[in-house]
């Protein structure tokens, strides 16, 4: 009884419900917040605590900021009521609402909108131009070959499709190629796809423009996903796995190689990281929330200062056995 009351009293303030409907989009850090919503920074701040203490945001240090977004689960009460609120999409217009909702609302709305719009270009910018420079710039901090390696000897022999989501300029699709009957690379950068497709010439590999949110694939249409090093770019990770879900059959394998959380700013400054990379337990939370059941999790850095995590998991349905991967995992370490 005292969590709902705490809820309604959270609720039942106008600002409250405004940072409600842009937290339901992507984390936002305080000052975002300030500037969609246009008022003091001292104000958002207490109001953020209200609704922290009452179980409806979390905040998120990564590296040097914060970032707040909803501790709401979707099926749940407050889930509901937000929608009920018509709070649950940010990019929407606000609906026709069995409450009184605050004016300012729409404004909010389309401020998010030209913010998320500006996020996502500032990062498909960045691909487009700096990309191909990446990994040659990272040296000393990211150790690529290494933990290419590593996600190559997690790949089955003779897979029958595999997705390298984030293929860039395809350094590990060269030797996927040689793995996959069919390998389907994509990438949000067009410049980035360009690149591969000059470099990676098999005939059995096929590129695809796309966001990695809306994936440009049929449910159930690869066996193998591979996420290698692309979701510390994206605000929101949960919902390129949620897609990679969607695209894989049942009992299908993904792949994820990321950064182990630290805190080197000049990933974020120069490289259009998002994140700092993940703790390994909030990285297989991530992956269990989407539907995967994890088999396996390993580390190792090779010669690059920023340690790597590798996970396997596995869509339910019928699963490979993973005796022989759980060796090349151990391995990495």
């Amino acid at each position: 009884m005292l969590a709902a009351i705490d809820i309604l009293k959270a609720l039942a303030d106008p600002t409250r419900l405004r940072i409600l409907g842009v937290l339901s989009g992507e984390p936002l850090g305080v000052n975002e917040i300030q500037d969609i919503l246009e008022l003091r920074q001292s104000r958002i701040s207490r109001h953020l605590s209200i609704l922290a203490a009452a179980g409806l945001v979390r905040g998120q240090r990564n590296g040097a900021r914060v970032y707040y977004d909803l501790a709401i689960r979707e099926g749940t009460p407050s889930a509901l009521l937000l929608h009920a609120l018509a709070l649950g999409d940010p990019v929407q217009e606000p609906g026709d609402a069995p409450l009184l909702l605050p004016p300012e609302l729409a404004q909010d709305r389309r401020r998010m909108r030209a913010f998320l719009k500006r996020r996502q270009r500032d990062s498909l910018d960045h691909f487009q131009h700096f990309g191909p420079d990446q990994e040659s710039a990272q040296r000393g901090l990211v150790d690529s070959e290494f933990y290419r390696t590593q996600v190559l000897g997690l790949v089955p022999e003779a897979a029958e499709s595999v997705l390298d989501l984030g293929c860039g300029t395809g350094e590990l699709a060269s030797g996927l190629a040689l793995r996959a009957e069919q390998l389907i690379c994509v990438d949000q950068s067009a410049n980035m796809l360009k690149i591969a497709r000059r470099s990676v010439t098999a005939s059995n590999v096929e590129f695809r423009l796309g966001s990695f949110d809306h994936l440009p694939l049929r449910d159930g249409e690869v066996q193998v996903a591979i996420a290698s090093m692309v979701l510390h770019h994206m605000p929101e990770p949960a919902r390129a796995l949620s897609e990679i879900c969607r695209v894989l059959g049942p009992g299908g394998r993904l792949i994820v190689a990321e950064l182990d959380r630290h805190r080197e700013e000049v990933m974020r400054t120069r490289f259009a990281d998002f994140w700092l990379g993940f703790p390994s337990r909030r990285l297989r939370q991530i992956l269990e929330e989407q539907g995967f059941e994890v088999h396996h999790q390993s580390a190792g850095r090779g010669a690059g200062s920023l340690r790597c995590l590798f996970v396997l998991a596995h869509k339910p349905g019928s699963l490979a056995a993973p005796g022989a991967v759980s060796r090349r995992l151990a391995a990495a370490t």
